[in-house]
């Protein structure tokens, strides 16, 4: 359980105690790969897409994807020719040149450190899956795994914040 006590002052000047208690008990039998597995599935809500782009190696892979049709065929592909293809058939004609910038994994290290945050977001116009251009929200931020460093690029619906 967990218990919180606090001090209070009574009209005759005496302390005053509150304890207060919860249970933590379902929380500490859950199997801990069913607690990371909830919480993933919640923070994954937030986003249309989540995936994973390999920095020095060409490697890529789709984490999340909240609908299929938003994405292109990846299978087989690095991840330089996946950001190409994004670019060349989901982004809109005037965003591309600032996409393929911004998503230039030869440089986003330098970029996010510049920022002096672990992360960057910036706002592009998008093909939805009815054909039609909404601003999203790419978030970038660097992931250090074992020998492995890549970039973890978040996608979300942002035309509300773009009025």
């Amino acid at each position: 359980a967990n218990y919180c006590l606090r001090k209070g002052v009574c009209k005759e000047k005496k302390d005053a105690y509150l304890i207060s208690g919860r249970s933590l008990s379902r929380v500490l039998t859950t199997n801990n790969d069913a607690k990371i597995s909830a919480i993933s599935n919640n923070i994954f809500s937030h986003y249309e897409c989540v995936d994973l782009y390999g920095i020095q190696e060409d490697y890529f892979e789709n984490i999340y994807l909240h609908d299929s049709r938003l994405h292109i065929d990846f299978k087989n592909k690095g991840a330089r020719q996946v950001l190409q293809e994004i670019s060349e058939r989901l982004v809109h004609p005037e965003d591309k040149e600032r996409f393929l910038t911004y998503m230039n994994l030869s440089t986003v290290e330098e970029r996010i450190e510049r920022e002096r945050g672990e992360s960057m977001l910036e706002f592009y116009r998008i093909l939805d899956v009815n054909g039609e251009y909404r601003w999203k929200g790419i978030t970038l931020s660097i992931m250090h795994l074992e020998n492995f460093d890549a970039v973890l690029g978040y996608i979300r619906e942002a035309s509300s914040e773009m009025v």
